[in-house]
């Protein structure tokens, strides 16, 4: 039986160590300041414990497609704008991303356009994450250096985030948070497949103590073999992310074998 290891880092921040485990801490200090035509999202709490480890329950077969005649629907919440006390950002804005529709959707693109206090476009911001499930939420964070009076927001999102992967089992995955800065979703998927697959994604999505999704990661792996498992890390460590990953108390790993090109807007 074959084995291939692969090693993603999407606007990685630090190095990430190969343990396995959860681990919470944070050190975030941020104060709200809600935009005045919507309401803000309530701040959230980070609780620190130091080397933490939670068993996490591998899922054989996450949710990966729609049904028939099912959708996904994304809409803006609430948004708020603040202050922000990290190495990369002044000001960021938090809004609440629901998926009230029927299905999980595939990536999800936020675009912040940036107001100075005359109303005029300054600049824009973009977060993303790779999969958003049928009820869930995105609290989804878009960071911006200097003075901000302002945000509009927008979004896009693929309407499928691919079909489920036949005979590709996820046998084991865990998180590890080593700090407020770095974090590593790592899986096992058994392959029992008789043919040759051309591509296939894997997504990782982190969730906070209230079954909120914080962030995520996605990465794709192409020409897999028959018979042959795989062993893969994807870092969730971003400057998005930065304080947030700590926060994470439970993830989710899905595996797909194809792609969409139908997108919506929100």
């Amino acid at each position: 039986m074959n084995r291939r290891g692969f090693f993603v880092s999407v606007g990685s921040i630090v190095a990430l160590a190969g343990c396995i485990g959860d681990q919470e801490d944070s050190t975030s200090q941020e104060t709200s300041t809600p935009i005045s035509t919507s309401e803000p999202t309530p701040e959230l709490t980070p609780e620190s414990t130091p080397e933490s480890t939670v068993e996490s329950t591998p899922e054989q077969t996450p949710e990966s497609t729609s049904g028939s005649g099912s959708e996904p629907h994304l809409t803006i919440q609430d948004q708020s704008l603040s202050a922000a006390d990290t190495p990369f950002h002044d000001m960021y804005v938090e809004a609440s991303i629901k998926n009230d529709g029927s299905a999980r959707c595939g990536s999800v693109e936020l675009t912040a356009r940036w107001l100075d206090d005359s109303g005029s476009f300054i600049g824009t911001d973009t977060a993303y994450l790779p999969t958003l499930g049928a009820e869930e939420t995105w609290l989804a964070r878009v960071g911006t250096s200097g003075e901000v009076e302002g945000v509009e927001l927008s979004g896009e999102y693929d309407v499928s985030p691919g079909s489920s992967a036949t005979r590709l089992s996820v046998v084991d995955h865990s998180l590890n948070i080593e700090d407020e800065y770095s974090g590593t979703i790592t899986a096992e998927v058994e392959n029992t497949r008789e043919k040759s697959l051309f591509m296939t994604s894997f997504h990782g999505v982190l969730y906070d103590s209230e079954g909120r999704v914080i962030g995520g990661q996605e990465t794709r792996e192409p020409d897999i073999s028959p018979g042959e498992d795989l062993f893969f890390e994807i870092s969730v460590s971003t400057t998005r992310t930065v304080h947030r990953i700590s926060k994470a108390t439970d993830h989710m790993v899905l595996v797909t074998e194809s792609e969409t090109t139908d997108t919506r807007q929100f």
